[in-house]
């Protein structure tokens, strides 16, 4: 399916809400490719500024996603860590999800190239890092562990469109999904461990429950994706295309976890 050229409805990742290798190299014929002008051109410079609150603890940590143009691509990078209260009693967290993309002029959306994710629980690392290669097919996955050796699996790329959370974001607002109407449900393969998953996006009509909470759109994923008791989360999107705020009901134990935007920049 080939993107439409105008903005719609969309949401943010996921990973504010509960996700968060060594590196791989990219071939060297990839490295040296320009990148070709598209839509995505439109987010260089964006930084979104988000407050996530938990239970009762308002500013229990704060997120950024800023998206960049690079030489041979597109680099989307989200980094979120606890603050206060939430930081003395449950210790320092930061989460970093990067995904290193191209534009594909014949398909005209982005694609995945490369996909980590690091977590940090005090001084400990743990990490993740997907590449993913058209040429073969094929995607190699790779865990890295404080106290383990490093564990890789390789599989078969499918044979549909698939996304990264951070690119698949990004294809949503540049209409590559179709406008996000009331009652429209999209169901998208995306590939961010060593087997492929999928993301459902719901946009439920007026007069339904979540409309009536505030919420124009509903994620279900896998909870191993989340990371969360729940697989379900609520968003709300404003006008520009953007996540205004989430939740996600009883997320961990008995504490809903929610997400409000709180800033946008450019550089």
């Amino acid at each position: 399916m080939r993107c439409r050229k105008k903005k719609t409805g969309s949401f943010l990742l996921i990973a504010l809400l509960a996700v968060l290798g060594e590196c791989i190299l990219l071939p060297q014929a990839y490295a040296k490719q320009p990148a070709p002008f598209s839509a995505a051109d439109m987010f260089a410079g964006e930084t979104l500024y988000y407050t996530i609150d938990f239970w009762l603890l308002r500013g229990s940590a704060t997120g950024e996603l800023c998206f960049t143009k690079t030489p041979d691509g597109y680099r989307a990078l989200f980094v979120a860590e606890t603050k206060g209260v939430l930081r003395l009693v449950a210790g320092y967290r930061k989460e970093i999800m990067e995904s290193l993309m191209e534009y594909d002029p014949a398909a005209q959306r982005l694609r995945p190239r490369l996909f980590r994710e690091t977590f940090v629980q005090d001084t400990m690392e743990y990490k993740r890092e997907i590449a993913y290669d058209y040429e073969r097919g094929a995607f190699t996955c790779i865990r890295t562990s404080p106290r383990g050796k490093p564990r890789v699996t390789q599989a078969a790329l499918p044979g549909n469109v698939f996304e990264d959370l951070l690119t698949l974001f990004y294809n949503i607002r540049m209409g590559c999904y179709g406008a996000l109407n009331d009652g429209v449900r999209l169901k998208v393969p995306v590939i961010m461990k060593e087997q492929p998953s999928c993301i459902t996006l719901d946009c439920p009509a007026q007069g339904t429950k979540d409309r009536r909470r505030g919420f124009n759109a509903a994620l279900t994923m896998d909870r191993n994706l989340t990371h969360a008791r729940s697989k379900s989360v609520l968003v709300l999107l404003d006008d520009d295309a953007v996540l205004k705020s989430a939740l996600v009901i009883d997320a961990y134990f008995f504490g809903d976890l929610g997400v409000r935007l709180t800033g946008r920049t450019y550089h």
